[in-house]
């Protein structure tokens, strides 16, 4: 027994003599097969991609800044201007196959607002898409971006089309420009 009442042992180590409680050498076993199972769950949770042959592929983010881009309301008489503000975001990741094919997966969202020239009027575009590039080297396409714009007060609610010009590289690079707006009646 040690001075605090508990019953030790004495072990001589090549250091000098260790005191050693009751159960702490079975405590200190349990610890290591806790920490040793810790690390094979998380060897495996790594390989386990790479095992397949898959590699998780990286997210590449931009957002592009739309101000005071100008569409027509088509469903006004006289075409009322709508400018257009807000954000565009774009998140790509890509995948490359074993005959030399890169695979761009670009994802595309808006949040403008919108207000008519003439009447004041607000409006919101909140929409997504997803693009796919298939391509050798870098990926290019040009595609129309559908979303409702909608008024906050009554009004008519248009479809604003986009057309966007998207461009992609492995380096993570992402282009997106918005080359012209239009709308149609209804969504």
């Amino acid at each position: 027994m040690n001075w605090a009442g508990t019953n030790t042992n004495e072990v001589q180590g090549p250091v000098g003599k260790l005191e050693l409680q009751r159960g702490s050498q079975m405590l200190h076993c349990s610890r290591r097969l806790t920490v040793s199972v810790g690390i094979v769950l998380l060897a495996l949770v790594v390989a386990a991609p790479l095992a397949s042959g898959q590699s998780i592929p990286a997210t590449y983010q931009t957002d592009v800044q739309v101000s005071n881009q100008v569409t027509a309301n088509q469903c006004s008489s006289g075409g009322e201007p709508v400018s257009l503000n807000g954000n565009m975001h774009t998140e790509m990741t890509f995948t490359t196959d074993s005959s030399g094919v890169n695979h761009f997966s670009i994802a595309v969202s808006s949040n403008l607002t919108g207000v008519g020239q003439n009447s004041g009027l607000s409006y919101t575009v909140q929409d997504s898409n997803n693009y796919n590039i298939n391509s050798s080297d870098a990926g290019d396409m040009t595609v129309e971006f559908r979303s409702d714009l909608t008024p906050v007060a009554p009004g008519p609610v248009m479809m604003l089309i986009q057309t966007l010009h998207l461009s992609a590289d492995t380096s993570g690079n992402i282009g997106l420009e918005v080359t012209s707006n239009t709308t149609q009646c209804g969504s």
